[in-house]
């Protein structure tokens, strides 16, 4: 009797064309994907993949053969073909250079993937469909910076010209890392007495925080800056400072950082140098010329601090070019410390002379009255303030004279603004050589360039006894 019932059920099995496979330690579905939910057979969440083929009449099965409806108690179920379909296991998801990238791990019956995503704001939806079952890997680079995105993955596999779908693999969150650019060759270098930092930038920038310490300090931020230089003038001579930058980017009004980069160290020094002058036309041809210079090699302009308190002075009018320079005598050298522009006159006479007489306020031909009257020779050429027209008046300057400052029109005297002749006056005593020459050649400093004055403005500008004259008038 048994031999009889098995001969039925393989003679129904061979009649239908059903063939019963090997089934397989992995999740058996047809061909219609599951639902990419949290949880298998959730509820809200209805979206699937595109059909890589067409839908059986029945969800989750294979092809069907009837019952034998004669011997219901003698012929079993007709047995449906089930496939086994393999399922992948997500491994990471990793930020890499502003995208994501997913690896997975897969067994069993898998033909291709399909990799679903979703968003704190948006239900899954198939992103990417795999028809390398070797593939293992993906790069989703339609990510947004700074965002996280959770992702599923389901096998498929392809049996006669049919598509069959496994389970939703574990799910995975990965959140998109914002990438700061860097910061490239950071370079710090001494101007005058202050250190200027450049650099270059590579990839994406908002700006960059600049951190600076000194020997014996440690690191603090300084500045915050968007360009790609900076000059720091809040230092001292001779003292080493170290500099690092952090450069940060900005998104959905937060900050992200970069790397620091590696300490640039400087220092703005300043150094003595000795010269010999050999140009015949200048007014110091011969002599030996000290100079402070920075590292840069820019001259130090006002270097009296390096000069003793008691150090005495020559002074150099290059008349042909209305200038006067002066230096201070160190060590048979000449240090070049002032330049003030001038106007002396056709009758101002060239030699060696020496101060002989001084006046605070002094009358002048006209008449007319200059202040800080220093006498160069005993035939009345003096060194003196512009010109007033009232006595012991500082509110009466010639307006015409200081605009002609840098001129040689004088009756041969040296006329000077109010703060060089004052200069002068404190720091020229009497016995002081002053030499007077017409040279084209080597002078230490540029001529000085001045402004012009408006018709009313009757009093000196560098004249700090009328300083308040500017105040009221908000002039300079």
């Amino acid at each position: 009797m048994r031999s009889i019932k098995f001969k039925k059920i393989l003679s129904a099995i061979l009649m239908a064309g059903v063939l019963t496979t090997t089934p397989m330690a992995t999740t058996a579905y047809a061909n219609t994907p599951a639902d990419v939910t949290e949880q298998e057979g959730a509820q809200g969440d209805t979206t699937l993949p595109e059909q890589e083929a067409a839908q059986p009449e029945e969800e989750n099965q294979g092809s069907q053969d009837p019952q034998d409806p004669q011997d219901p108690q003698d012929t079993p179920d007709t047995p449906e073909e089930v496939i086994k379909v393999g399922k992948a296991r997500l491994v990471s998801v990793t930020s890499v250079k502003e995208t994501l990238q997913l690896k997975w791990k897969a067994k069993g019956n898998v033909s291709g993937y399909l990799i679903y995503r979703k968003t704190s704001d948006s239900d899954y939806k198939k992103i990417k469909t795999i028809r390398d079952k070797s593939q293992v890997s993906y790069v989703d680079q339609k990510v947004t910076p700074n965002k996280t995105y959770r992702y599923k993955i389901i096998c498929f596999y392809r049996v006669d010209g049919e598509v069959y779908y496994g389970s939703n693999s574990n799910p995975i969150s990965g959140k998109v890392k914002v990438e700061v650019g860097r910061v490239k060759n950071l370079k710090v270098k001494a101007k005058k007495i202050s250190l200027k930092l450049n650099w270059k930038k590579s990839g994406e920038v908002s700006g960059f925080f600049i951190y600076k310490k000194s020997d014996k300090g440690s690191f603090k931020r300084i500045a915050k800056v968007e360009k790609k230089s900076y000059l720091d003038e809040k230092i001292y001579l001779n003292q080493k400072y170290s500099y690092k930058l952090r450069p940060y980017r900005k998104m959905d009004g937060k900050v992200f950082f970069g790397e620091y980069t590696k300490p640039v160290s400087g220092k703005a020094a300043v150094k003595a140098v000795k010269r010999k002058i050999t140009d015949k036309n200048s007014g110091v041809y011969g002599k030996t010329i000290l100079t402070y210079e920075y590292n840069d090699g820019t001259m130090v302009e006002n270097p009296e601090k390096y000069l003793d308190d008691q150090v005495s002075y020559v002074m150099y009018i290059n008349k042909s070019r209305q200038m006067v320079t002066a230096y201070a005598k160190v060590d048979q050298c000449l240090v070049p410390v002032k330049v003030f522009i001038c106007s002396p006159g056709y009758a101002t006479p060239i030699g060696t002379f020496h101060l002989n007489l001084k006046y605070r306020w002094h009358e002048l031909m006209g008449p007319c009255w200059g202040q800080y009257c220093s006498r160069i020779t005993t035939d009345g050429i003096y060194f003196h303030s512009i010109f007033s027209s009232q006595p012991n008046s500082n509110k009466t300057m010639s307006v015409s004279a200081y605009n002609k400052l840098g001129t040689i029109c004088s009756h041969g005297c040296v006329r000077l603004q109010a703060y060089a002749a004052k200069w002068i006056f404190d720091h020229c005593p009497i016995g002081t050589e002053v030499v007077i020459y017409n040279g084209s050649g080597y002078e230490p400093f540029k001529k000085p360039v001045i402004g012009k004055l408006p018709y009313w403005h009757t009093w000196d500008p560098t004249d700090e006894t009328a300083a308040y004259l500017c105040k009221q008038h908000k002039c300079h």
